[in-house]
């Protein structure tokens, strides 16, 4: 294959390639890891729930994805349509900080709602670690 190919023409090339990796890249989006890292534990660690019941379970889990996955992505699209942001892709910086924040204020809220389940401390934590703004030395 000519390495000077343009963009264009490998994607043209490649339509299977172009789709595996959409599919890959919806499944693995940020906004379903809190999501995912909750069903984990609650697989890995049954222990931690027992007493509840599997409908008690699965109202757990959708809670879950309503919060860490569902109300973010949805408060996007209000943000879109309302032209608050110019792309749903939130392809600039300016973009990127209102959903950034409506995101971590439904985190927040999520990691409340863990607590007073009670529930492992692992997926308590790895919510409020998503939180935390990263420091950077200057």
């Amino acid at each position: 294959m000519d390495q000077n190919l343009a963009y264009d023409d490998i994607e043209h090339e490649q339509p299977f390639l172009k789709i595996i990796a959409k599919i890959i890249s919806y499944v693995l989006h940020p906004l379903f890891i809190p999501t995912y890292v909750f069903i984990w534990s609650a697989w890995r660690f049954p222990e931690t729930f027992s007493g509840i019941t599997s409908a008690g379970m699965m109202f757990k889990k959708i809670s879950v994805f309503l919060n860490a996955s569902f109300f973010p992505a949805f408060a996007v699209f209000l943000l879109w349509r309302l032209k608050f942001i110019e792309s749903i892709y939130l392809r600039t910086q300016k973009d990127r900080i209102i959903p950034y924040i409506i995101t971590m204020i439904f985190y927040l809220g999520l990691k409340g709602v863990l607590i007073r389940w009670k529930s492992f401390c692992f997926t308590n934590n790895f919510i409020t670690s998503i939180c935390r703004p990263i420091k950077t030395d200057h």
